[in-house]
């Protein structure tokens, strides 16, 4: 079976896998982070500040100048130079820790056939690699195509038609930013309109890039279910839990890291569907400077005010209080960054932990029935009494930092939609993410 999986022909996954980590993360830096801010620099759009009616405000309103410029906008500027390349980075190293884990069971003699002896070929990342032709083209319509429809498209009806019709009509002062610098600056002191399309056309590119790694990295764990050896897996065998192990997970303690890198990426993504949500929200608004300016004053400052005046049922209505409007690119982010939720959780609960049920299932079915020797070299009443305490949860109260990564991941969902909670959640996750660094780093 090694053989015919060895010599059919690489696959991304397997391709992703024999790549350093930090490639990925440099190459998706210097494209969304130098090309880009630098051909915003260029192009003269990288600041740029609208000025009056109907780019600041509505026809015929009084309102003054406010920042618009394509490194004031974090949604863009943050995310395709940093935020972007380290989800990509953690999701990549998220792979390779579940290729680890998948060989570790093997190892460990955790897997084994109908006669209940050990298979030590890596059976299970061969297969994953490997993959089907109908993951293949499952991932080349979701990974592929999808993103494609959903950027492009946007780019095409939004800057495009508008740059070349030289105006936009039925514009509000929120669809003015960089991605119209030649309609709001009349082609003079700054790019002309086909210019200004090409750079949109490149930064749309990033988007659906982004997406599409996005896409790829997490239906490929949704896949690992499918190569876990069981009845209904493409692996044959049949797992059963390290006995030898002592920690009470019994072997599944290796599938830890992965999950938790797992985890940090969707935190990552969290910052990069914040962003969004905060910038549409500044857009959207009249009379702030900048995003930074709406930050401090309709955030910061409302709530400090409140919590100094003692006034706590004001201040839970100020956190409460949210956009009665909202546009499509709120919408996305905040169904994109429930399904990454809805993904993790089933990683984590329907195939690492119900893995780890049906072997231990396996293992005291197989115990109860025998009064004399042992799989794993250890007396038979031990090999039971480890088997009965194995715990198959995996998020188990003594590991509190994949415990932690899940609530913090679940609150993030949920204030993705109360904007002025989630930016002190905001506040949280980049700690948290900034000391997984330091770990990886070292002192």
């Amino acid at each position: 079976m090694i053989a015919s999986l060895n010599a059919q022909k690489r696959t991304i996954l397997a391709c992703l896998l024999s790549c350093p980590s930090h490639y990925v993360f440099l190459i998706c830096f210097l494209i969304g982070g130098v090309v880009l801010w630098l051909g915003s620099f260029a192009l003269g759009i990288a600041d740029l500040e609208a000025t009056g009616s109907p780019y600041s405000c509505k026809q015929g309103a009084m309102c003054g100048q406010r920042q618009i410029g394509f490194l004031w906008a974090p949604n863009w500027s943050l995310t395709y130079a940093i935020l972007g390349p380290l989800a990509l980075l953690l999701m990549l190293e998220a792979l390779k820790g579940i290729r680890d884990a998948l060989d570790s069971v093997f190892q460990a003699e955790m897997v084994r056939d109908e006669h209940m002896e050990p298979i030590r070929v890596c059976l299970s990342s061969c297969a994953w690699k490997a993959g089907t032709r109908a993951r293949s083209w499952f991932l080349a319509i979701c990974a592929g195509l999808v993103p494609a429809l959903l950027a492009y498209p946007e780019w095409w009806v939004h800057n495009l038609m508008r740059l070349k019709a030289g105006s936009c009509q039925a514009c509000n002062p929120s669809d003015y930013d960089w991605g119209l610098a030649a309609i709001i600056r009349g082609w003079g002191g700054g790019p002309g309109w086909p210019e200004n399309a090409a750079f949109d056309f490149l930064a749309f590119t990033c988007e659906a890039f982004l997406l599409g790694a996005a896409i790829l990295c997490f239906l490929y764990l949704l896949d690992l279910r499918q190569v876990l050896p069981g009845p209904e897996s493409r692996v044959n065998g049949f797992l059963w839990p390290n006995i030898r192990s002592n920690d009470p997970r019994r072997g599944f303690q290796e599938f830890e890291e992965p999950l938790q890198l797992m985890l940090y990426a969707c935190l990552t993504f969290f910052l990069i569907c914040y962003s969004i949500r905060i910038n549409r929200i500044y857009m959207r608004s009249v009379g702030y400077s900048s995003i930074i300016d709406f930050i401090q004053s309709d955030i910061m400052s409302l709530v400090k005010n409140k919590i100094v005046e003692l006034k706590g049922s004001e201040l839970l209505g100020v956190l409460l209080t949210t956009p009665s409007e909202a546009k499509y690119q709120e919408f996305f982010a905040g169904t994109a960054l429930m399904l990454i939720s809805l993904f993790s959780l089933s990683v984590i609960i329907m195939t690492v932990s119900g893995a780890a049920r049906r072997a231990k299932k396996r293992a005291l079915m197989y115990y109860e029935g025998r009064d004399q020797g042992g799989l794993f070299g250890l007396e038979l009443n031990e090999e039971r009494a480890r088997a009965k305490k194995m715990t198959t949860w995996p998020l188990d109260w003594r590991y509190f930092q994949l415990n932690a990564l899940l609530a913090i991941n679940i609150i993030a969902l949920f204030s993705l939609y109360y904007y002025r909670i989630g930016l002190y959640i905001v506040v949280v996750v980049i700690a948290a993410l900034l000391t997984r660094v330091r770990k990886a780093v070292g002192p």
